[in-house]
């Protein structure tokens, strides 16, 4: 035990006034009596009121003796140490992702409840040379509070951290910890998690890491996959996978429900084996738009974590894909003949609609029309008009990206261009910097770049394939094919996946365009910029969110499977450290003033009671025996 404020002890000095009232003689008023019987106790108290004599044991006086050692031992600010070294400042890492809302049994607490015992012990140990800090993470991370010592405000804080449920990671904590270290030196950090985190850090520690791993939770099962996949009979397979944590040996029964029925379209048993997954196949049909909802029930007493119980599925109307391509673009029309459920404009069956999935064109006029993937001929965009300059002359392609869906099964050897475009510092990055990904390298500067902005897509070939040999090779209808497959993901009529907690996917909707979103624990506002593009939305919790203006709906699922796996990494590897997790609560400095404060008031209502306020008083109910 040590004292925090020694110095008070002079205070032990205030004893002595206090016994020396009780020599001091009393003054009292002569009076004749008949007798001094009656009065013996008043001259017993008169002699041991005088001055330098042996006066009889007084309970009032070792009460008020021991107030008064009580209250100076206070001033002194005892404490018992902790176990490791005193600290002044200690930042605190607390994990809130999805997987530290496990419990271990049915109404047991959760993971982050337990991590927020443990830290409200942390702050109860605070002494005043101390201060704590305290960070939560999830898939991002939150500064909750400063470096300070009062209490309440830690508490407060520490209150307010609630599970995210979104997958962890913890290289956004360590760096807001780095950055909190270039403002005040601190030589440790306490992490506190389940141990569901990522088994490395991209990072270099200035610090010590103290890694306290919480208590394991519960068996645990939940959906960790949802997509879906167009057949060829205009309908949809649905794939759906069902995880299980290493001590579930249960499984439980999957059920398909559709928004607008409002009833049951399937319900699929599912056994799982420990640490493994369970796949399904479904199937609905595809000619209308649907809202499904995934449900898993388990047929266990407890499951640990609820969250991962549901997954949503929005699936649109299949359709043939709206192409538009001029007529003067004979060889990709010609391509595009052969590939099935497409809809070529212009045609003289049908009208152009306002809105195209793929714009195939070398002119600005075709090029105006609104698309959600085009394929620009021969054109430079403007941003790069300044740095790429084609010239016409012969040219070849050295390399091109192999693993681009754009290039599958693509061979561009031996194809000649008449357009080189020509760059003075050809380096990716600096593309990249702007925006634009090269797909195909010429030998001076790049022949096919891609540009993603948010639901569109624009490919940038700054060679006319007129002007080359690659319409007359194999390869060109098959670029041609996995350009349509391109449009067809963008558009939704391929492929379509259940959306994740995190950020939503932007929107495209009218310029300025206002809109309302409401969901679990949301009710924001936002506003389109001047290009119609709507921001994603960060969602934070399983559920379903509406966009009111708009008349949409999106729900969006936990699908991880490490958070369902409920997995406890036993070490974190940073770049040039390795922190080994540790179970064992972090023992802190225990001050006991409070103890001793506490012990003072209940010695002083003591006093107060037998000697003020109880009818008689103490000396006369002793007086009365």
């Amino acid at each position: 035990m040590s004292f925090f404020a020694p110095s008070a002890a002079w205070l032990f000095l205030l004893a002595l006034p206090l016994v020396a009232l009780y020599f001091l003689k009393l003054k009292r008023p002569r009076v004749t009596v008949s007798s001094l019987v009656l009065w013996r106790r008043v001259l017993d108290d008169q002699r041991v009121n005088s001055p330098f004599q042996r006066f009889k044991r007084s309970l009032l006086l070792l009460l008020q003796l021991l107030l008064l050692l009580l209250l100076i031992l206070a001033a002194m600010q005892p404490f018992f140490r902790g176990a490791g070294d005193r600290v002044t400042r200690l930042p605190v890492l607390i994990d809130c992702s999805a997987s530290m809302g496990a419990i271990e049994k049915r109404g047991g607490p959760t993971r982050l409840e337990l991590a927020e015992e443990r830290v409200s012990d942390m702050i109860a140990g605070l002494l005043p040379d101390q201060e704590m800090a305290i960070i939560s993470f999830s898939d991002t991370a939150r500064q909750r509070s400063g470096f300070t010592n009062n209490t309440q405000l830690l508490r407060d804080a520490l209150a307010d951290i609630q599970v995210e449920e979104v997958p962890s990671q913890i290289d956004h904590a360590f760096r807001m910890a780095q950055a909190l270290s270039r403002g005040a030196s601190f030589d440790e950090v306490v992490l506190l998690s389940d141990g569901n985190v990522p088994g490395r850090a991209s990072m270099d520690l200035p610090f010590q890491v103290n890694y306290q791993r919480l208590a394991a939770a519960g068996p645990n099962v939940g959906i960790t996959a949802c997509s879906a996949r167009r057949d060829r009979d205009e309908g949809w397979e649905i794939f759906v996978e069902v995880g299980a944590s290493a001590g579930a040996d249960y499984g439980g029964a999957l059920t398909m429900t559709s928004a607008a029925q409002g009833e049951p379209l399937a319900s699929e048993l599912v056994t799982t084996k420990p640490g493994e997954a369970a796949r399904l196949l479904l199937a609905v049909s595809g000619y209308e738009a649907q809202e499904l909802t995934f449900t898993l029930t388990p047929n266990a007493p407890v499951d640990a974590l609820e969250s991962d119980n549901v997954a949503y599925l929005r699936l649109p109307a299949l359709r043939s894909l709206q192409v538009y391509v001029p007529e003067t673009l004979s060889s990709f029309r010609h391509a595009l003949a052969s590939i099935d459920k497409l809809e070529v404009y212009p045609n003289q069956r049908n009208l152009s609609p306002d809105q195209f999935d793929l714009v195939i064109a070398d002119d600005d006029e075709s090029l105006a029309r609104p698309a959600g993937v085009q394929l620009r001929l021969g054109q430079v965009p403007a941003v790069l008009q300044e740095l790429v300059k084609v010239e016409q002359r012969s040219n070849q392609a050295i390399d091109w990206r192999r693993d681009a869906s754009l290039l599958q099964h693509v061979d561009f050897s031996n194809v000649v261009f008449l357009d080189q475009p020509v760059t003075a510092d050809f380096q990716p990055g600096v593309f990249l910097n702007l925006g634009f990904d090269v797909l195909l390298y010429g030998s001076k500067g790049p022949l096919l770049l891609e540009e993603r902005q948010d639901e569109r897509l624009t490919i940038h070939a700054l060679f006319h394939p007129d002007r080359s040999t690659f319409p007359f090779r194999v390869g060109f209808p098959v670029f041609v094919a996995n350009v349509v497959e391109t449009a067809r993901q963008m558009a939704g009529l391929s492929e379509a996946k259940a959306l994740a907690t995190g950020i939503l996917p932007s929107l495209l909707v009218p310029p300025e365009t206002n809109v309302s979103v409401t969901g679990p624990e949301m009710d924001l506002s936002i506003e389109s910029d001047d290009a119609g593009r709507l921001l994603g939305v960060n969602v934070r919790r399983v559920g379903m969110y509406d966009y009111e203006e708009l008349d949409l709906r999106r729900g969006a699922s936990l699908l991880s499977l490490a958070e369902t796996s409920l997995a406890q990494v036993e070490a974190v590897e940073f770049r040039e450290a390795r922190v080994q997790a540790d179970t064992k609560a972090v023992e802190t400095d225990r001050p006991l003033w409070q103890w001793l404060a506490g012990f003072a008031l209940l010695i002083l209502l003591i006093e107060w009671w037998f000697f003020q306020r109880r009818p008689g008083g103490w000396t006369r109910a002793r007086a009365s025996r």
